[in-house]
């Protein structure tokens, strides 16, 4: 589980480090994080997110990985694809997010995605 955690964050970083658009100085894209801060109240957000954002940090995620307005990033191993929510939130409309799931994930999501 560690080791799929660390290749999808690497992944992420290196291609949105390599689609990387203009940014400030040091980086951040307040009007990002702003979407993010956003769509974590949003009246429509799936319940079964919210218990997370606690010990994920959605908001110093993105701050951290620098996703910036009109990026595209890959998520590999989106699972049932909290982080590909985040990180489209923080591209906003002319940002893509491309989220690979592998079919033994799909499986073990306990029903996720028939519900949904």
């Amino acid at each position: 589980m560690i080791a799929h955690t660390v290749a999808r964050v690497g992944a992420a970083v290196l291609l949105a480090a390599g689609c990387a658009t203009s940014s400030t100085p040091e980086g951040v894209d307040e009007a990002a994080l702003e979407r993010v801060r956003a769509a974590l109240i949003a009246p429509d957000r799936i319940a079964w997110d919210k218990p997370f954002d606690a010990s994920r940090k959605p908001v110093e995620y993105i701050r951290f990985f620098r996703v910036r307005t009109g990026m595209t990033v890959l998520d590999l191993g989106a699972a049932a694809g909290y982080t590909a929510e985040i990180i489209a939130a923080a591209g906003g409309p002319s940002g893509r997010v491309y989220a690979q799931i592998d079919d033994p994930v799909i499986g073990l999501q306990g029903g996720f995605f028939d519900q949904h």
